[in-house]
């Protein structure tokens, strides 16, 4: 059975992104039998309303009266579509025109819950975003993109830790199911990483596309609008959020000791201007209370060591 394909763009004054990688959008959905593009606008200044009205009337067209931030954006969009399969979609990444035709095959099994394919720069054409190989140690829950050239000539799929939520393509109603992005993480980062790891849990498959690809024009739109120590902050603190989640047994306690130390010592150097990393774990100690009662959802049917070792067995096997 063929599939329906709604693609769910979060713009904030990005205008320009969107004339220029529409079209490529549209391109890449010519081989799909029905499809619709949901533009969230989170409250733009630049005009891009207007623009799409007149240039792209067909879109479907989601205003933000406040700027809301991507997850809940997406959220919204999520909601309001329509079709089997929702492709999540930055509005500075470029489509290949075979990006979404390629990755459909990988819906024809019930267990799968997503895909995504190789993000290139634009510019050099090198690779910036592979497969998300995981791992658990002290510092917690952590992964590495592996971005070797030779992952483009592999004729097999492959899983991957997490989707990236600037080019995924996951079943709308498994995300719903898992109620989208959580605000835990607002306003930015690691969304897109817990939603994945809560699919691998309920026992739902993730792969990585590797006839997939698509070109990123790098933006910089977070440091348009926030500063670095801000933005170091929220990576910091969504990564300890993570961990803290969803780490059970040794690894849990591991890993809340370990923060305790760790949090001690950036926090006396802090003192001294010598480190940067501190404000991110007394943001993750302040929202510590929130995460005690914080509830989850998700249909957890497996455990999360075995899916990390799942994962890796899998991608390292094609290693060989």
């Amino acid at each position: 059975m063929s599939k329906s394909v709604s693609v769910i763009i979060p713009s904030f004054n990005g205008k320009e992104l969107l004339e220029e990688n529409l079209p490529f959008v549209i391109q890449s959905l010519g081989a799909v039998p029905r499809s619709e593009i949901i533009i969230v606008d989170d409250a733009s200044s630049d005009g891009s309303i207007d623009f799409l009205k007149s240039n792209y009337p067909e879109t479907i067209m989601i205003q933000n009266v406040e700027n809301i931030g991507f997850g809940p954006s997406i959220n919204a969009g999520l909601e309001k579509a329509n079709y089997d399969l929702v492709l999540l979609l930055n509005n500075d990444i470029k489509l290949d025109k075979k990006y979404i035709s390629t990755s459909l095959k990988y819906f024809e099994h019930p267990g799968t819950f997503g895909v995504m394919g190789i993000i290139k720069d634009e510019l050099s054409g090198v690779i910036i975003e592979g497969i998300k190989w995981p791992r658990i140690s002290v510092s917690g829950l952590n992964y590495k993109d592996l971005r070797m050239p030779e992952i483009e000539n592999w004729d097999e799929p492959v899983f991957t830790f997490y989707l990236c939520g600037g080019n995924a393509i996951v079943d709308r109603e498994k995300m719903l199911e898992l109620q989208g992005f959580l605000d835990i993480y607002h306003p930015f980062y690691l969304e897109d990483v817990d939603l994945s790891l809560r699919a691998w849990l309920s026992g739902w498959k993730l792969y990585f596309n590797p006839e997939a690809q698509c070109f990123h024009k790098h933006s910089a739109t977070i440091s348009k609008y926030h500063s670095k120590d801000f933005v170091n902050l929220i990576s910091k603190r969504n990564r300890l959020i993570l961990s803290y989640l969803y780490l059970t047994g040794y690894n849990e306690i591991l890993f809340r000791i370990s923060t305790y130390i760790k949090s001690l010592y950036y926090k006396l150097f802090y003192t001294f201007n010598l480190s940067h990393i501190y404000p991110g774990y007394r943001e993750f100690f302040r929202v510590l209370g929130k995460l005690n009662t914080y509830q989850v959802p998700m249909n957890k049917r497996k455990n999360l060591k075995k899916v990390i070792t799942e994962i890796q067995r899998d991608i390292g096997g094609k290693f060989k």
